[in-house]
């Protein structure tokens, strides 16, 4: 689902000549698709890799299990792990990371849920890190998501531009 924000974000990133790069956990590759279906995305996306499970968390960023069970598969320790690592494999001027709590409701015909979502953005020259608290189902948060990733960058490669 296409968003003005997000339209807003890759014309950002085009005219700063930026390239974003994406780290993902439970929301499975969601946040990565909604960029690479905008016309514009072959100038600003590098690309992402999505681990789910832990062993993936390992296998693709380094984060053994000692950690993942001290924190959590889900954490902002996790998410700024994950992002610090892609930096390293893959060279993008901004570098995304996302996990979130999936901890939906499990009843029968629960489809929405609160969800914490863990965002850890790697600038040129500065860090975010924030924990955000969304409502809704897996593809209404994924979308909420994406518009706070999208306003991140805005709010910082705007004023740099």
């Amino acid at each position: 689902m296409e968003s003005t924000k997000l339209n807003e974000c890759v014309e950002v990133l085009k005219s700063k000549k930026w390239i974003i790069a994406f780290a993902e956990g439970a929301s499975e590759g969601k946040i990565c698709y909604e960029f690479a279906e905008l016309p514009a995305a072959d100038s600003i996306l590098l690309g992402g890799m999505v681990a789910m499970k832990d062993h993936m968390k390992d296998y693709f960023f380094g984060i053994k299990p000692e950690l993942l069970q001290k924190y959590g598969s889900e954490s902002p320790e996790v998410a700024k792990l994950m992002a610090d690592h892609l930096c390293k494999y893959l060279k993008a001027d901004i570098s995304v990371s996302v996990t979130m709590d999936t901890q939906f409701n499990n009843k029968v015909g629960a489809e929405t849920a609160l969800q914490s979502v863990f965002i850890h953005v790697l600038f040129p020259d500065e860090t975010l890190s924030k924990k955000y608290e969304f409502t809704g189902t897996k593809k209404q948060v994924a979308q909420q998501t994406v518009d706070t990733i999208a306003q991140i960058i805005i709010d910082k490669v705007a004023v740099a531009v």
